[in-house]
Order: C-alpha cells, then sequence, then structure tokens
C-alpha cells in the first residue's frame, strides 16, 4: 500500500473480509518513517478500531501463537 492510497485498501476492504488481512513491512530495510502513515491510511478507508488492530497485530499474532506468547 502506498502512502496517502486509501482507495487501494477501501477497495480491499470491500472484496475481503478484514479478518483475514494482515500488515507486514520490510523493517528494518523499509524506512521507518513510512510505515505510520500507511497504518493512518487503514483510518482513511473506513476500517474501525478494532479491524486496525486486527490487521496491525492480532491476526498475525493469531497465526503465530508460539511467537505471540514470547511478546507478552
Amino acid at each position: 500500500m502506498k502512502r496517502g492510497a486509501p482507495g487501494q485498501t477501501t477497495a480491499l476492504r470491500d472484496v475481503a473480509d478484514p479478518k483475514r488481512l494482515l500488515m507486514g513491512f520490510d523493517f528494518p530495510f523499509m524506512d521507518v518513517s513510512t510505515i505510520r502513515p500507511v497504518i493512518a491510511g487503514l483510518h482513511l478507508s473506513h476500517f474501525s478500531g478494532s479491524q486496525i488492530d486486527d490487521i496491525r497485530a492480532n491476526t498475525a499474532l493469531s497465526l503465530f501463537p508460539r511467537v505471540a506468547g514470547r511478546l507478552q
């Protein structure tokens, strides 16, 4: 997703169940300054707060419970 491209995430929301979406970045290769605008773009695409939490972390943590356990 490009910065400031809520149209792309809105289209994705229209064809995919938000519970099946997750977000990933090429950190540390991706410049950290580009991550916050991408997350902000989710708000512009009218995802709810709980959907954004799921996309940002909860879905991935449910797929990798051992990793989730180490992060708590």
